[in-house]
């Protein structure tokens, strides 16, 4: 990361209601025509490519799901595998044969979506004749920015809400509340992602005696895991996972919001589920009139290389 991003993540973190890095291509997506406009052209790429396998699909709806459109749903042999209520959504499951039978049986649904797979952000390291892996590896954040020792920004009662791999308890800080989204699994980190992110924002910096202290020391961290071991989850996942940050934010005290995480761009942000889930955040947090900074609310999406 170059100085100058550093530095815009500083000032994200210690002055604004929501942070969210959805580390995606900024290219624009395609949509079906036709008779098909229900799906993204994805979605009718992995229905023809998968034949009678399942394939994994969001669906969002005209109007608030019902109970007789889960059941078409079910009818055409899906399963109905979350609920998404903060895009009035469900995650399905269905064999890719039924998929557009299923949207003639539910008139309701507005769109639909593949279920996308993505994984936390990382540097990649090593040259290609060696062969490169993906590593988190700890941030010096006080020797790149030494200043930051003297600003009176430390994010005391701010508390960041980290949806990742989860996070394991370090001499440098541990989660205040914690939930996991990984079926089957608990909330701590078994992958590093997870930690790497907390720490850079919150670590006390204690265990390396003062390099390794976040760039907010005082704030505490609110984990929702939303990738597994390798690093990797679906699209559905983090939806549920930023479900539970809306329930959750008077609870907590949830001020700020930190997704690095993504997925390449497949249509356009006017029907990718991620981006809608964000962006119902958003408007979650503007109703309400929670924001700290209302001029200087940020939603950044960053080129990565996934």
């Amino acid at each position: 990361m170059t100085p100058n991003k550093k530095a815009s993540v500083v000032e994200k973190l210690l002055g604004l209601t929501l942070v969210a890095f959805l580390c995606i291509p900024s290219i624009s997506g395609a949509s079906a025509g036709g008779s098909d406009t229900a799906f993204s052209a994805r979605a009718l790429q992995m229905i023809k490519a998968k034949g009678a396998d399942k394939v994994d699909l969001i669906v969002t709806y005209r109007n608030a799901a019902s109970a007789a459109d889960e059941d078409a749903v079910r009818g055409q042999g899906a399963n109905l595998r979350r609920a998404l209520p903060l895009i009035n959504g469900h995650a399905i499951s269905v064999p890719a044969q039924a998929a557009q039978k299923l949207v003639e049986k539910t008139p309701n649904i507005d769109h639909v979506s593949v279920d996308e797979s993505l994984e936390a952000a990382y540097y990649t390291v090593g040259s290609p004749s060696v062969g490169s892996s993906h590593s988190s590896v700890p941030t010096a954040v006080m020797r790149a920015y030494p200043g930051l020792s003297t600003l009176a920004y430390t994010g005391s009662d701010i508390r960041v809400a980290v949806i990742d791999t989860g996070m394991r308890s370090h001499p440098d800080g541990k989660p205040v509340a914690k939930a996991s989204f990984v079926a089957g699994e608990k909330e701590d980190d078994n992958h590093g992602h997870g930690n790497h992110v907390a720490g850079t924002i919150a670590g006390s910096g204690s265990h390396s005696e003062g390099p390794y202290r976040g760039i907010a020391p005082d704030a505490e961290i609110v984990v929702a895991r939303a990738l597994d071991e390798y690093g990797v989850g679906q699209a559905s996942d983090v939806i549920a996972a930023l479900e539970w940050v809306v329930k959750s934010k008077d609870e907590f005290n949830i001020r700020v919001v930190n997704l690095s995480l993504g997925h390449p761009v497949y249509e356009s942000v006017e029907t990718d589920p991620l981006v809608q889930a964000v962006e119902a955040l958003v408007r979650v947090i503007e109703e309400d009139g929670e924001m700290l900074f209302p001029d200087r609310f940020i939603v950044q999406a960053e080129e990565s290389g996934m």
